[in-house]
């Protein structure tokens, strides 16, 4: 994303001095760089793309253009699908999974008609032929002439780039494979072969808004090659669209090592994470490339470090963003996945933190089977395996299931029983089970992630008290320190407000990332950490969070932290609160105290879920109702008598996301 020159300031000035000159230097290649590759790319675009394939492969391979053929790195499969694999696969989906199919049959043929519903936009019907470089909810359109590292976004009102890079990531292929494999009818390998060769011809690298970002690039790259997994032998796949395809994912490859996203100042996100994946991809299943080991190699070395790197010892992600947290792990786990179908060995320490961030899955997900929305949300996904475009995006349970046929883990396959297909497809399906369930997880703390979780049988309370992530950077990090979110009896009480979107509407994405939407305390209309609207994808690290007690046991649960994001007021304040889970009375108790002087104004939000009604009860009682569970929520009165009466109760609409 674009950033203005108040947050490469805020980066820059907590660099060393030599990593200052270190930035400088990788700033001035990757500029001198840009200028050789634009004139490179102009001079190709006229070149010949048959000759620049024919030099790339390697010289054993008899000129193979077959992606999956050749002699790879080891023996084996090439990717998730072998070819023998159609009959096995389709006769334990009609068997295990029957409901799934007229679903997946209805979204391909929704596909094939180009009615696409992506990013809130609902069904949208997009003409005979995808304008790719559109954003089709406001219709803005970006040049496909314009150089890629010339193309502009975030600078249009309610324009979203976001639109035209998730169509372009084409994780909508695997729904018409498995439609093709179900039914047999050519039209879905056509629809296959005729968008991936429109895509080709409407986007020749790199130019236009789909080069931008590599790691859509490498998502895209790794989407192609689960549609060529289904579609490989249909009488469609001629010569020609081979030798077109190799030629595009030989560009894509290219284009992402060129392109790697990692900072300048050498901070990572999932961005990198996603280059890497498609990077070896590519290595693995194109072993005909010259460069496809050296991709590989390079992919597996960077993504071992990268786990150490971004995940914390206890599993969580560290871009402090739970929907986040699937996404990454999606990408670990399917790296796990393509190296044990391969051959390919992976230190131990990879499979350990991996097995961690799926324990973490586990959870926090809540007993209706959600994720909670701690910091940003936009549905990111490394490929979409089942139920496309119907999903529930807060349902991460796919990963349970996958995870527990990975690590023969059957508190995992519990988990994600009910969400099972996308596991059939990664890894051959859910491990049998070999005795009675196990029991749900109970209460438990990932203190470097900054999530407490407290269960009671149907009660599920999430507290959130974790540092500024991403190195203090805080990209998809909001300010929800001491913010909770409460469930109970199958309802969603209380809740975080989510994201909306980035890019488009700047004010929604700042107030939904703010301290005041979410369930903790304001002070003096301040942030817990600064933002300004020049950085859409950065904090201020003012607030050190710090967990004072936890404590788990048969009748209690207590959770006490504190922070001092109020520090930097004129009269400082620290925030400290405490909640107390009395379990047999099925009763949360919430503490706030404030160390300080002055005087100040304190203001306390309650986020609702959709669906629950508030009814005063009386003084400082309020009745919460949804489907399933009631609640009373009452203030009891505490400090002198005119602090007590100062407290003024507002109930109005808020949104979320």
């Amino acid at each position: 994303m674009r950033h203005g020159l108040r947050y490469l300031f805020y980066r820059a000035r907590r660099l060393t001095l030599p990593g200052a000159a270190a930035a400088l230097g990788r700033k001035g290649r990757q500029l001198l760089g840009g200028l050789t590759a634009e004139a490179l790319a102009h001079w190709r675009r006229a070149g010949s793309t048959d000759r620049m394939l024919r030099s790339a492969l390697r010289p054993d391979s008899g000129g193979v253009l077959d992606p999956f053929s050749g002699e790879g790195v080891t023996r084996g499969s090439r990717f998730f699908l072998a070819a023998g694999d159609r009959d096995r696969l389709i006769g334990r989906l009609r068997t295990e999974y029957p409901e799934t199919i007229p679903t997946t049959i209805r979204a391909a043929d929704a596909v094939c008609d180009h009615r696409i519903d992506l990013l809130g936009s609902g069904p949208t019907l997009l003409g005979s032929e995808i304008d790719w470089h559109r954003d089709f909810k406001s219709g803005y359109r970006w040049n496909p002439r314009t150089f890629y590292k010339r193309v502009r976004f975030g600078d249009v009102p309610g324009v979203d780039v976001k639109v035209p890079w998730e169509l372009s990531r084409f994780q909508h292929l695997a729904t018409l494979g498995k439609a093709y494999w179900l039914t047999g009818e050519d039209r879905y390998a056509g629809e296959f072969v005729a968008q991936v060769t429109h895509w080709v011809a409407q986007n020749p690298p790199p130019f236009g808004v789909n080069w931008i970002c590599s790691m859509d690039v490498a998502i895209r790259a790794f989407n192609w090659l689960w549609g060529y997994a289904f579609f490989r032998h249909a009488p469609q796949i001629t010569p020609a669209f081979r030798r077109l395809f190799a030629g595009s994912l030989l560009a894509h490859g290219r284009h992402i090592m060129q392109n790697l996203e990692r900072g300048a100042d050498g901070v990572s996100s999932n961005h990198y994470l996603a280059d890497l994946t498609g990077l070896l991809a590519l290595g693995i299943a194109c072993p005909a490339f010259r460069e496809a080991e050296a991709w590989r190699r390079f992919a597996l070395d960077e993504l071992c470090r990268e786990l150490e790197s971004q995940v914390h010892p206890d599993g969580g992600d560290y871009e402090s963003s739970i929907p986040y947290h699937r996404l990454v792990t999606e990408m670990f786990l399917a790296v796990a996945l393509l190296c044990q179908k391969n051959d390919i060995p992976v230190p131990a320490t990879f499979r350990q933190r991996l097995e961690r961030m799926l324990e973490f899955a586990l959870w926090y997900t809540k007993p209706n089977g959600l994720a909670p929305q701690v910091g940003d949300n936009d549905d990111g996904r490394l490929h979409i395996l089942a139920e496309y475009g119907t999903g529930e995006p807060r349902d991460h349970r796919h990963l349970l299931a996958t995870g527990g046929a990975f690590f023969d883990r059957e508190d995992f396959s519990a988990a994600g029983a009910q969400r099972a297909e996308e596991a059939l497809w990664l890894h051959g399906g859910l491990r049998p089970a070999r005795g009675p369930s196990p029991p749900p997880p109970g209460s438990r703390a990932f203190p470097e992630s900054g999530i407490y979780l407290m269960r009671e049988g149907g009660l599920y309370l999430l507290v959130a008290c974790g540092p500024v992530g991403t190195r203090g950077i805080g990209n998809h990090k909001h300010n929800d320190l001491l913010s909770f979110e409460l469930h109970a009896d199958g309802q969603d009480l209380l809740v975080d407000p989510g994201s909306f979107v980035y890019t488009p509407d700047p004010a929604s994405r700042n107030r939904f990332r703010s301290t005041g939407v979410h369930n903790t305390v304001v002070i003096d209309g301040a942030e817990q950490n600064r933002f300004g609207e020049e950085g859409l994808f950065w904090l201020h690290a003012d607030a050190t969070p710090h967990c004072l007690a936890w404590e788990t046991g048969p009748e209690v649960d207590l959770f006490a932290g504190e922070h001092d994001g109020y520090a930097r007021l004129a009269d400082p304040v620290i925030h400290r609160r405490e909640f107390r889970l009395l379990k047999k009375a099925r009763r949360l108790e919430i503490a706030d105290g404030f160390r300080g002087t002055g005087r100040h104004t304190f203001t306390w939000n309650f986020t609702l879920a959709p669906g629950v009604t508030l009814r005063l009860a009386g003084e400082g009682r309020w009745e919460l109702a949804g489907r399933s569970a009631r609640a009373v929520l009452t203030r009891e009165p505490t400090g002198p008598g005119d602090a007590a009466s100062a407290v003024r109760v507002e109930v109005a609409e808020a949104f979320v996301s």
